[in-house]
C-alpha cells in the first residue's frame, strides 16, 4: 500500500477559509409554482455561503430571470406595475433565511432548445433600457423600491456564456449575438448600474465557458473567424474571447469587480485552469480583480456516478484545491433536485442527499472555523485541509486515487486549546 506524508501546522495560519462551497439554485423542487423550502435545511446545515441564482428559469420562468419579472420590454421601466417580483421574493427571502447570500445573475436562463425556437437569446433591443431595468431589480432588493427590501445583495453578474460561439447559421443557447455586440452590452449596463449604485454592489461577468485546452489554444491568440467554427477551434474561439474582453475592459475603462467562469471537469484539470485564468488576469493588469468559478462539476457522463464514495471524494478534493487556489468564490452547478447528471446534491428519487452532499456538508464545518492552517502532502492524489479557530484544530482529506493510501501525520504547532482531530464521514 502506498504511503503518503502530510505536514499540518496548527501554529501557522494561511488565510481564512473560503466561500467556495457556494451553490447554484438551491435544494428546490421542480415542478413547485412557487418555492418549495422543505429542502433548504441541507443547504443550511452545510453552512452554504451562496446561492447563485441562474437557470431558475428551469423551476419557474417567473423567478429571476429579467424576461420573467419584466415581461414587457416595452413598458415603463420606471412603473413598479410594470415588474413582477412575486416568485424572485419568495426565493431571495427563503435564501436569506436558510443562510445563503443570493448571488444574483441579470439574464435569462439557458434556453437548451434555442435551435427549435429562441425566446430571450437575442441581445436586448435596447442596452441603456435593460440597464434601467436591472437598476430597479436591484433597487428593489437592495433599497427598497417598490415595496422591495434592503437584503444588501453584493454580487450582480452580467448575463452568462456568452462565448458559447457565435455561428449565425446556428443559435447559440446563450447570446446569439457577435463578441462585440456583448462587450458593448458590458460596457453600457455595468457603467450604468456602478454609477448609480458605486461600491455598495459588485459587478461583473462574464460567466465565461472557462479555459477547456488552454495549453493547445493559448500562444498569443490571433483570433477565430466566427463564421469558421469547428469543435477542434471552438476553445480556441472561448479563450481567445477572454482575452479580448480583457483588452476591451482595460482600453474602456469598464468596472469588472470580478471575473466568473465555469468549468466541468475533474480536480486537476479544473485547478490547472484556475492557474490560467489567474494568470491572464494578471497580465491584462486586473491583479486585484477577483475570479469566481460560478459552475463547476466533476461529473461522468454517467448518472449512477453522482452516488459513489468516489464522486465525493473528487468532489471534496475539488473544494480543498480552490482553497489553495486563486479562486476567490465558487458555485457547485446544480444544487437544485432533478434527474440529469448535473444534479448532484438531492437525490430525486427519494428527496435524500447523495454522497457528494457530505463532502460540502464536511467542508462547511471548516469554513465556519474560520482559518486555514499550513498543510502539505507529497502525494498528488491526497488532498489535504487544516483547519482552525481557538478552540479546535481539524483535518480534512480527499483520496482521489483508485487506490488506498496510508497515511504518515507529521503535526506540529497543536496545543491544548488546538488539538487536532481528524473527522471521517461515515457518508464517505
Amino acid at each position: 500500500m502506498a504511503v503518503s506524508n502530510l505536514k499540518i501546522d496548527f501554529g501557522k495560519t494561511t488565510g481564512r477559509i473560503k466561500p467556495i462551497h457556494g451553490w447554484n439554485c438551491a435544494p428546490y423542487l421542480g415542478g413547485e409554482p412557487g418555492v418549495d423550502t422543505q429542502l433548504f435545511k441541507y443547504m443550511k446545515e452545510a453552512s452554504i455561503p451562496y446561492s447563485r441564482l441562474h437557470d431558475v428559469g428551469f423551476f419557474n420562468p417567473h423567478m429571476v430571470d429579467i424576461p420573467g419579472i419584466f415581461p414587457d420590454f416595452d413598458a415603463d421601466e420606471t412603473d413598479p406595475a410594470s415588474y413582477d417580483f412575486t416568485f424572485t421574493d419568495l426565493l431571495v427571502t427563503a435564501l436569506k433565511e436558510f443562510g445563503a447570500e443570493p448571488f444574483y445573475r441579470l439574464g435569462i436562463s439557458i434556453e437548451n432548445a434555442a435551435n427549435i425556437k429562441a425566446y430571450h437569446v437575442l441581445p436586448p433591443r435596447d442596452y441603456e433600457k435593460w440597464a434601467r431595468i436591472s437598476e430597479h431589480i436591484i433597487r428593489h432588493y437592495n433599497e427598497g423600491w417598490a415595496n422591495g427590501f434592503t437584503l444588501g445583495i453584493r454580487y450582480w453578474e452580467l448575463w452568462f456564456e456568452p462565448d458559447v460561439y457565435f455561428d449565425p447559421n446556428n443559435i447559440a443557447q446563450t447570446w446569439h449575438g457577435t463578441r462585440e455586440s456583448y462587450f458593448s452590452f458590458y460596457d453600457i449596463v455595468s457603467k450604468h448600474l456602478k454609477k448609480v449604485f458605486g461600491d455598495s454592489i459588485q459587478v461583473g461577468g462574464y460567466a465565461g465557458m472557462g479555459f477547456k485546452e488552454h495549453q493547445l489554444w493559448d500562444p498569443e491568440l490571433n483570433g477565430v473567424d466566427p463564421c469558421n467554427l469547428t469543435l477542434e477551434n471552438r476553445w480556441a474561439y472561448r479563450i481567445d474571447y477572454f482575452h479580448k474582453f480583457l483588452q476591451y475592459v482595460r482600453e474602456h475603462d469598464c468596472p469588472l469587480d470580478f471575473y466568473s467562469w465555469h468549468a466541468y471537469s475533474g480536480p486537476k484539470d479544473v485547478l490547472s485552469r484556475a492557474d490560467y485564468c489567474r494568470r491572464i488576469l494578471n497580465k491584462y493588469g486586473f491583479e486585484h480583480t477577483p475570479d469566481f468559478l460560478d459552475e463547476w462539476n466533476t461529473i461522468t457522463k454517467d448518472n449512477s456516478a453522482r452516488e459513489l464514495e468516489k464522486t465525493a471524494a473528487d468532489t471534496l478534493a475539488m473544494l480543498i484545491g480552490l482553497q489553495k487556489s486563486g479562486v476567490s468564490l465558487a458555485c457547485y452547478y446544480i444544487a437544485a433536485v432533478g434527474s440529469s447528471v448535473y444534479h448532484g446534491i438531492i437525490s430525486p428519487s427519494d428527496f435524500k442527499p447523495y454522497k457528494t452532499y457530505f463532502a460540502f456538508k464536511s467542508f462547511g464545518r471548516r469554513y465556519e472555523l474560520g482559518e486555514e492552517v499550513a498543510a502539505q502532502s507529497d502525494d498528488e492524489d491526497l488532498f489535504v485541509l487544516g483547519a482552525r479557530n481557538e478552540q479546535e484544530g481539524v483535518i480534512l482529506l480527499a483520496n482521489i486515487s483508485d487506490t488506498s493510501r496510508e497515511v504518515n501525520l507529521n503535526i506540529i504547532g497543536a496545543n491544548a486549546d488546538t488539538a487536532p482531530v481528524i473527522l471521517t464521514d461515515k457518508h464517505f
